[in-house]
């Protein structure tokens, strides 16, 4: 692991990310009261939409989303999205439509002062502009003497994480099952976190992203991934371990006694969608079983499946899995948000399902021959297929 980082060396940058709903809140709180870390909370996820869609853009390719799962995703290769964040020069112009555009943004922004540093950002790199936006940080939370990491949460950024890993950036992951994730984002009593409800399927295939790159990158010096349950379960061994991978010292003891506190000092009374809560506790594992019917479990298992089994989540259905539980599904759950007016059964569209059975098909047969564009195509990273290849090697089956 080499030596601890100690007052006065550098300071570091850091990603924390995570699919909607997956604990990353509550993590980020964890981990900026650490007195080497700043971690903000979606400082300013603008940057990452805008910059995807001028390389899209480039390409002549209209996604849904610029950010999106990934998923069976065709028309540039990764490589390519790497070279245009290595070489794009952000101007000036650019900056003055990454904050116009935050000005604009409402529930995505939850560190709204970072609105007040446009004359800290000059034109560069998407390196050269992510560290300038990150020393803001350091600014706008002054309270930290002499930290050794700064960063923010974001979510669904996965494809920037490669880019960022290869230039030395600490990066981040947890993850939870996406059953609960499920429940979480279609009950939630408070507020709607993620904006507008997306379909059931868009929502595993944004879980399956950040599994990907958990899978694909867990053996890098500058990567690691959690689990929720863990994190709420053994949060003291837990957050060792993050510690332990930042080669800083471990959390002061009893650091969180009078609770969790949020970036600006405030008690933080989470943002959970069952209940309002102080402390942390297992409450929230295993929500869905109340929550989901039979129907939308099996629909989550059988899309998941390959994924489930790699983290070693269990399984809840007594049946015997068959794509029966894909393709007899119809879409339960209102679809409001506007970037899906048109397509409302998404979750259950013939062509959707038949490339979720296909992808069963990939994972399943030792006859099928890929290119690497073509596994990456389907698995997001090549690295993540031949996981979850092994982790289904004796088949569907229940655990």
């Amino acid at each position: 692991m080499g030596e601890r980082k100690k007052p006065g060396d550098a300071v570091y940058n850091i990603m924390l990310n995570g699919c909607f709903r997956s604990g990353t809140t509550l993590l980020d709180k964890l981990l900026h009261a650490h007195p080497d870390i700043v971690m903000a909370s979606q400082p300013f996820p603008v940057l990452y939409f805008y910059l995807k869609e001028i390389f899209l853009n480039k390409k002549g390719i209209n996604f849904r989303y610029p950010l999106d799962h990934m998923f069976n995703q065709r028309g540039y290769a990764h490589d390519d999205f790497m070279i245009f964040l290595d070489t794009y020069k952000i101007s000036d112009d650019d900056i003055d439509i990454i904050f116009e555009m935050m000005e604009q943004y409402t529930s995505g922004l939850q560190t709204p002062q970072i609105k007040e540093y446009r004359k800290s950002i000059v034109p560069g790199t998407f390196l050269d502009v992510y560290q300038q936006f990150n020393d803001c940080l350091l600014t706008i939370f002054p309270n930290k003497n002499t930290p050794l990491y700064v960063g923010g949460k974001e979510a669904f950024v996965e494809e920037y994480a490669p880019f960022l890993l290869k230039r030395g950036i600490k990066t981040i992951v947890i993850i939870r099952d996406p059953r609960d994730v499920v429940a979480s984002v279609y009950n939630s009593v408070v507020e709607k976190y993620m904006g507008e409800s997306r379909p059931l399927l868009f929502l595993l295939r944004a879980w399956r992203k950040s599994v990907a790159l958990s899978l694909a990158y867990e053996d890098d010096p500058n990567f690691t991934w959690l689990t929720y349950e863990d994190l709420v379960t053994k949060t003291s061994s837990t957050l060792d371990k993050i510690t332990d991978f930042l080669r800083i010292a471990p959390f002061p003891e009893n650091i969180f006694e009078k609770g969790i506190f949020n970036q600006d000092g405030v008690l933080w009374r989470g943002n959970s969608s069952y209940v309002r809560s102080l402390e942390l506790n297992s409450s929230s594992i295993g929500q869905f079983t109340d929550r989901l019917n039979e129907q939308v479990i099996g629909y989550i298992e059988h899309a998941c499946y390959p994924e489930m089994r790699a983290l070693g989540y269990d399984f809840s259905l007594s049946s015997k899995y068959s794509i029966d539980a894909l393709m007899s599904y119809q879409e339960i759950f209102d679809v409001t948000h506007e970037k899906f007016y048109d397509c409302r059964n998404y979750s259950c569209s013939k062509q959707r399902v038949s490339d979720e059975c296909r992808r069963r098909e990939l994972l399943l047969s030792d006859d099928v021959t890929l290119s690497d564009q073509e596994i990456k195509s389907w698995f997001v990273f090549t690295e993540a297929f031949y996981k979850l290849r092994y982790a289904i090697s004796d088949g569907f089956k229940l655990a």
